[in-house]
């Protein structure tokens, strides 16, 4: 799941094999329907013109953003059973990389050139599956999450292993690069982290229950974690100064709803997240949380004309993608 770069539009990926791409307000606007297998991923490219799916079938396919399939991109016929777990686009949207069950993070140019694999475990061995990946916003570096208990990160250029992220129990879910560059935030077991580029863990915060995905707001002062039927809002600070409890914490209602995917809206005030098998809501930060955030990034209370700054909309969910009624997404 994530927004266009401009926020007007969301692709969510299904196990239903499809992704769909959406407009803001909930409306389906193209069907990318050639997967035979669960859609695990799918992302926009930088620029807004393109969308990137990664699928159990074996296939990672780059399509137009008009709905058109562009282009299947390909492995060595030694890794043809592989299942993709996560693709994204480098931040010159130039290339595109993707990772899954070959411990593997493979690296493809636009037009479908592999240019390079980068080896999570022992290639022969082949004993962990790549969860997520992710690039520093300059595209120096590319991260991945894996299902040993670590996250891992090169330099693009070289191929150089630089990092190895490792305090985390259980498989890492997610893991992101701040908007600076110069953290990265990972998901797994009960637990987020944040790390400095070296591999030096800064901070833990517990969030109470396994942790599926993370997300930083687009500012970077916010960061959010999220899991099977809870998520939370965090100040980064706060975080790092060791006082961290939640800004916001919202409930899905769905059942089954686990959250494998979560975004910030470009905004930094709206969040969207899957609501069930098929279902995403997109929720917006009410006026009394956004007057907490606001307040805890300042260290202080506002004034009477910065809380004049804060006239928005007092609705949490915006909208389903099931044009069902949206149901209260905070617990009593």
């Amino acid at each position: 799941m994530a927004y266009s770069a401009d926020g007007q539009r969301i692709v969510t990926a299904s196990a239903d094999q499809t992704a769909i791409i959406w407009d803001i307000n909930g409306n389906i606007q193209y069907t990318l329907g050639e997967h035979s297998d669960s859609v695990n991923y799918a992302e926009f490219s930088p620029d807004g013109r393109a969308v990137v799916t990664a699928s159990s079938d074996g296939t990672t396919r780059l399509w137009t953003a008009d709905g058109d399939l562009y282009d299947i991109l390909e492995v060595p016929d030694a890794f043809s059973e592989v299942r993709f777990f996560y693709a994204t686009f480098s931040p010159d949207g130039e290339e595109i990389a993707a990772t899954g069950t070959t411990s593997t993070v493979w690296i493809w140019s636009l037009d479908g050139e592999l240019l390079e694999a980068l080896e999570i475990s022992d290639p022969e061995e082949r004993g962990t599956s790549g969860l997520s990946i992710a690039y520093s916003p300059d595209g120096r570096l590319i991260a991945a999450s894996a299902e040993d208990g670590a996250a891992y990160v090169w330099e693009v250029d070289s191929g150089a292993l630089v990092a190895t992220l490792t305090g985390h129990t259980q498989r890492v879910t997610r893991v992101v690069f701040s908007p600076d560059g110069q953290q990265l935030l990972t998901g797994g077991d009960d637990t987020a982290r944040l790390w400095s580029l070296d591999g030096t863990q800064l901070a833990v915060v517990n969030h109470g229950a396994r942790v599926e995905s993370v997300a930083f707001s687009p500012d970077g002062q916010l960061m959010l974690t999220a899991g099977e039927t809870l998520r939370h809002v965090w100040a980064v600070a706060d975080v790092l100064a060791g006082t961290a409890q939640p800004v916001a914490s919202m409930y899905t209602v769905a059942p089954n709803a686990a959250v494998l995917q979560v975004a910030f809206h470009p905004d930094g005030r709206r969040i969207a997240a899957p609501a069930g098998k098929q279902d995403a809501h997109q929720h917006l930060l009410d006026l009394a949380t956004l007057l907490r955030i606001a307040e805890c990034r300042v260290g202080r209370s506002l004034t009477a004309k910065e809380l004049q700054q804060f006239e928005v909309e007092n609705d949490k969910v915006l909208f389903d993608f099931a044009q069902r009624e949206c149901p209260p997404t905070a617990a009593p």
